[in-house]
């Protein structure tokens, strides 16, 4: 890939990481019990079945949350409410990334615009298309740098293959094959898939132990977004996910310098 197509791509994925917002993603049809309501009806209320967070209100301010939890509760919602505080609030114009992080903290946010509570914003709510297109975006990224440094050592054909395990070789051929047949004539590089292109990468070049493991995940997630299976139906399933990305950036940055400096050496020679 050229220096500017990935200049172009690497912009595009800031574009979205700073236009992405919260507000893009909140759950903003808000169902919020009352303050002195018997907490147990609330919980029983089917309404509210789906909901494990339910804004508190009382007269006009909400003013906590009641978490639901696996036990029986007894007395009014306002004993037993999360009090609101500024670690369950988040603005609505907060870019997507911010709220990843804070949401590895606590299950929920509180979504403010003004001076108002206009939703809330929990771990599923990651899983919607804004979020989905950062992510495919941003693991675009690093297969287009992954395939830019392989370009760069000049590695294709039969000796792109060598590098490649036996079982992977004969679908590669046939997929090229396929293509000449639909009078696509692409380099051999152009019908590897994401994980092909980081094997290829681990046997040329220092990486670290970590570096296939990181690009097995990142695969993994790729493939859940793209399909889409779930990825962020819990917390810890959003950690998760907030580390995969970490990693991609991570990768992204290290191999794009790599394939800085060999397309320098090479066109000094």
């Amino acid at each position: 890939m050229p220096a500017d197509q990935d200049d172009i791509l690497r912009l595009t994925v800031s574009g979205l990481e700073g236009g992405l917002q919260v507000l893009h993603v909140a759950a903003t049809d808000l169902k919020i019990c009352d303050a002195d309501a018997d907490v147990q009806t609330v919980l029983d209320d089917s309404s509210l079945a789906g909901f494990d967070q339910i804004p508190v209100k009382d007269k006009c301010r909400i003013v906590g949350v009641l978490e639901r939890r696996k036990r029986s509760m007894s007395g009014t919602v306002r004993q037993h409410m999360r009090p609101l505080d500024d670690t369950l609030l988040i603005s609505a114009s907060a870019p997507l990334t911010r709220v990843l992080t804070s949401l590895t903290e606590t299950s929920y946010r509180l979504v403010i615009k003004d001076t108002d509570i206009v939703g809330i914003v929990t771990p599923s709510d990651f899983a919607k298309l804004p979020v989905r297109l950062f992510a495919f975006c941003l693991i675009t990224h690093l297969e287009m740098v992954m395939a830019r440094l392989i370009r760069a050592k000049e590695l294709n054909g039969e000796a792109l293959l060598d590098l490649l395990p036996e079982t992977r070789r004969k679908p590669l051929r046939d997929r090229l094959q396929q293509r000449k047949k639909e009078n696509m004539q692409l380099p051999l590089l152009e019908v590897t898939g994401f994980f092909d292109k980081a094997l290829v990468l681990s046997r040329v070049m220092a990486v670290d132990d970590h570096f296939l493991g990181a690009m097995a995940r990142i695969k993994k997630l790729r493939d859940k977004i793209a399909h889409p299976l779930p990825y962020a139906d819990n917390q810890q399933q959003l950690i998760d996910f907030t580390e995969v990305l970490e990693q991609a950036q991570l990768w992204i940055a290290r191999l794009g310098g790599k394939a800085t400096v060999v397309q320098a050496a090479l066109a000094a020679l």
